[in-house]
């Protein structure tokens, strides 16, 4: 195996490339964030200012409006939604990211159900989503729900390798862990592994 030596310039020249002058910041990436929820907004925070930082020209948040002047005061960067966004307005977004401190009640699984109906570009989901996918969530159907579930649980070792907790992950957590049942597509997946009965 050949080590290669990469300086940070060269770092820096891939993955920052020089903006225009006469740029708007749309030009550089629109991403959503839907995140938050009573007690959680530093959640939504973190995932905003990291947006920011890796580079996202415009980045837009979709909280609880209590959690607004919150958020605000801590991103002044990014902006925040008012108002429930319609399916053409999702569609400006180049990718969204959806569940940092959601938490799982009613209000969070409408917003996963609406965005994974509504939107077709590129998502990154974290714990508080994918649990909702799993969990009763009938307005997806069952193969959608199936994918994810395979999709999850088939990287483990991908998962594990990016972050220390993808080691806790596993099938009979997952199954001894939820307190509602789960969608039908789940089940199919759990299933056919054996993991439920």
């Amino acid at each position: 195996m050949t080590a290669i030596e990469i300086t940070y310039k060269e770092i820096r020249e891939l993955f920052l490339k020089k903006r225009k002058r006469d740029a708007q910041k749309g030009d550089y990436g629109r991403v959503l964030i839907v995140a938050g929820s009573k007690g959680m907004a530093g959640a939504a925070i973190l995932c905003a200012r990291g947006a920011l930082r890796a580079g996202a020209g415009l980045v837009t948040l979709f909280v609880p409006f209590d959690l607004i002047p919150i958020v605000q005061a801590a991103v002044p960067g990014a902006t925040c939604l008012k108002k429930d966004p319609t399916p053409d307005e999702l569609g400006i977004y180049d990718a969204i990211a959806i569940g940092p401190g959601l938490g799982t009640g009613r209000g969070a699984k409408n917003a996963v159900s609406y965005i994974l109906m509504n939107y077709g570009g590129k998502l990154v989901m974290d714990a508080d989503a994918l649990n909702l996918i799993a969990g009763t969530n009938t307005k997806l159907d069952e193969d959608t729900v199936y994918q994810l579930t395979r999709a999850l649980f088939e990287n483990k070792a991908e998962i594990e390798a990016a972050h220390i907790k993808g080691g806790e992950l596993s099938h009979l957590y997952a199954v001894e862990g939820i307190s509602v049942p789960f969608h039908p597509g789940a089940q199919r997946y759990f299933r056919e592994t054996g993991a439920l009965d």
